[in-house]
């Protein structure tokens, strides 16, 4: 709905404006660590959230929350690829609530874990910190450093 005069309100159209597909998609990506609601990207551009997910789907192609998803794993990816940060670090600093839902979500889009997405763009991302046994146990001693 918009405001007209004489306090009327007139329905908006079904789809978004280019600028404000815009906005939105700099918002979304500025904010992907955030949770990201419907009602705050409603707002955003004055509707209410259904008739939001309405307009969003029939300009994009998609829902809000897939192309949420969909813009995370593809920062997941840039970050695999291009650091050696931690696999829990890049989920939570892409707005993953866990690792395993990182991991599960990754897998559906990618084809691949994050770990094996990783190996295969051919960075070594931090060693596991393996478990160091003491001299005297019995399974055997530390390995040369």
């Amino acid at each position: 709905m918009r405001d007209v005069p004489g306090g009327k309100r007139l329905p908006r159209p079904g789809v978004l404006s280019a600028r404000e597909v815009r906005f939105l998609v700099r918002f979304i990506h500025d904010n992907l660590r955030m949770a990201i609601t419907l009602d705050r990207l409603a707002a955003l551009v004055s509707m209410d959230k259904f008739q939001f997910v309405r307009a969003f789907g029939a300009t994009t192609g998609r829902t809000p929350h897939k192309y949420i998803v969909r813009m995370r794993v593809e920062r997941a990816r840039h970050l695999l690829e291009t650091t050696t940060s931690r696999l829990n670090v890049i989920a939570l600093g892409c707005g993953f609530c866990s690792h395993s839902y990182f991991t599960t979500v990754f897998r559906e889009h990618v084809g691949l874990s994050p770990q094996a997405y990783r190996r295969r763009a051919g960075v070594n991302g931090p060693r596991s910190r393996s478990a160091k046994r003491c001299a005297n146990d019995p399974r055997g001693v530390l390995p040369a450093p």
